[in-house]
């Protein structure tokens, strides 16, 4: 996984089929060739950080992902953030 700047990025916007606000709107990540949209693009970095990979194992919980799931949707549509 790698990290690519969206904002002056045609390129991106042409591969994920995506506008620039949708992709400035919620996270990206392309992983083995499929793109990954939102709350787990975060699980898949915090597995990468020593620190986070135990948040990643708890959030990654049946119960606990429909929660986390929402709370990020609900940040990424907030106008304030």
């Amino acid at each position: 996984m790698s990290e690519v700047n969206i904002n002056d990025n045609v390129k991106a916007c042409i591969d994920t089929k995506k506008t620039k606000d949708q992709l400035m709107r919620r996270m990206h990540a392309m992983v083995q060739g499929h793109l990954v949209v939102g709350a787990k693009v975060f699980l898949i970095i915090w597995e990468e950080i020593d620190y986070f990979r135990i948040l990643a194992k708890i959030l990654k919980n049946p119960i606990l992902y429909p929660i986390f799931f929402i709370i990020y949707e609900i940040a990424a549509h907030c106008p304030c953030i």
